[in-house]
């Protein structure tokens, strides 16, 4: 199966496990062109995501890709004893990844660290990270709930309850308000639900703010 995306003007398609990805930029008409480039990595792909500095790709061996998302280029290679489920730059060059099976991990080029959560909090399948103005972290995993934390305090915000999935995909923050997107509703500080235009609840699985 292909797999599309867009970015920032960029149109990306990729075939699954294939470990391409041909990326089109710089359309222009009359006569129609365009840039293309490609992101080869030496193993089966397995999804892709982009932050505001990157491209990643997690390979099926659990591998993390890092790539200038405006270049193109490969800028470094995460590989850990967990499987990674994202990865988060904040402004202070810091790279945090969230796992599936063994919580937050603070990358740095000397290393990773991971970043402590208490042991009675078991739900650390963790999909989407952000972080707030004041420099608390925000993780929603798999189970409808978005952990908050400093490093001093931790806390869970649990989403409503739904029949659909509660995979919390995309945190987005604003100086004042907190956004949550997943299939099983999309909400604005965790509990007044977003609607769309026709005032029906949005299941997103990403969302960008501009």
């Amino acid at each position: 199966s292909m797999n599309p995306g867009l970015n920032k003007n960029k149109l990306f398609i990729s075939k699954a496990y294939s470990g391409k990805y041909y990326f089109f930029s710089a359309f222009q008409t009359n006569p129609f062109r365009c840039k293309t480039d490609t992101v080869t990595i030496p193993e089966p792909n397995m999804w892709q995501r982009f932050t505001a500095d990157y491209f990643y790709i997690i390979s099926k061996t659990d591998k993390i890709f890092v790539f200038n998302k405006f270049t193109l280029k490969l800028q470094f290679v995460i590989n850990g004893n967990y499987s990674p489920g994202c990865i988060f730059n904040d402004r202070k060059g810091n790279v945090w990844v969230g796992s599936i099976d063994k919580g937050l991990f603070l990358y740095k080029k000397s290393g990773i660290e991971s970043f402590a959560i208490p042991d009675k909090f078991t739900n650390t399948y963790f999909l989407s990270i952000a972080r707030k103005p004041g420099g608390a972290l925000l993780a929603g995993n798999y189970f409808g709930q978005v952990a908050e934390t400093d490093g001093k305090y931790f806390i869970v915000n649990s989403l409503p309850k739904s029949d659909a999935m509660l995979w919390q995909r995309k945190i987005i923050v604003t100086p004042n308000k907190i956004y949550t997107f997943s299939e099983g509703g999309s909400y604005l500080n965790y509990t007044k639900p977003l609607l769309d235009r026709r005032n029906w609840h949005m299941h997103s699985k990403t969302a960008a703010y501009f």
